[in-house]
């Protein structure tokens, strides 16, 4: 998930450079990675919190749907709270074996055309700020709600329009690797903190005609959650102003 716990989110960015395999929870955070891992890069979440065999299928195909490409099973041995995925003979348990009859096509071949796809996006970016997730949980305003449950709310509403959109990470506007230019509008969803080269690429961002929509309080700290007196992307909100009048 978008959070500063390193099993639940953390330096996504820095995960997804440095790990050869990575299997978070499931949540926003697959949006993430979806995004900014390199074609092949195995990662997935985990299965087997369920005994029913619907809500197996619905956590594998939402993995999948998401371009997500290693499906982990919690545990094969237990026979209490949770089925393991083997019984203790050594057979499937029936909702196990409905979940693989069901998602055999993946098995079958599927797998190795969805592995090289290219998933579309509509030219809408996503930031997903490091620092404003940290700020996010020790800021002390929670009336402003939840990093991760605004990015939802952001993901659901895209969605919903039947539109589709990639995420973009502070380093990466740092070192100059996500073409902004590509792209017509750029979400900051809860983006407290940002550091003072992101804030004036998107700076320029706006001034090349692209829209910015910062939903709370957007560059109020910088890339080391230090308070700024002027938030950073003030002359952007501006600007932003006078050209809509």
């Amino acid at each position: 998930r978008l959070s500063t716990r390193t099993r639940k989110g953390g330096d996504l960015d820095l995960f997804v450079r440095e790990l050869d395999y990575w299997g978070p929870y499931p949540g926003a955070t697959n949006e993430v990675i979806r995004s900014i891992a390199p074609p092949g890069f195995p990662g997935g979440n985990w299965l087997g919190y369920s005994m029913e065999a619907d809500m197996l299928l619905k956590k594998f195909w939402d993995q999948i749907t998401n371009h997500m490409n290693l499906v982990q099973w919690w545990r094969w041995d237990l026979v209490e709270e949770y089925h393991g995925f083997l019984t203790p003979s050594l057979d499937v348990f029936p909702a196990t074996r409905e979940m693989l009859e069901d998602t055999r096509i993946v098995r079958d071949g599927l797998a190795s055309l969805l592995m090289h796809y290219q998933m579309y996006d509509d030219g809408i970016a996503i930031l997903h700020s490091l620092p404003s997730s940290h700020i996010a949980h020790f800021d002390g305003n929670l009336s402003y709600g939840r990093y991760e449950r605004d990015h939802g709310r952001w993901h659901q509403l895209i969605h919903n329009a039947g539109l589709q959109f990639r995420y973009t990470t502070d380093r990466m506007l740092r070192l100059g690797e996500f073409e902004l230019a590509d792209y017509k509008i750029l979400i900051l969803p809860l983006s407290y903190a940002l550091g003072h080269s992101e804030a004036e690429y998107i700076e320029e961002f706006v001034r090349q005609g692209g829209t910015l929509i910062a939903d709370v309080r957007p560059g109020i700290y910088d890339g080391h959650c230090k308070p700024q007196k002027r938030g950073l992307l003030d002359d952007a909100v501006s600007y932003t102003h006078l050209r809509a009048h």
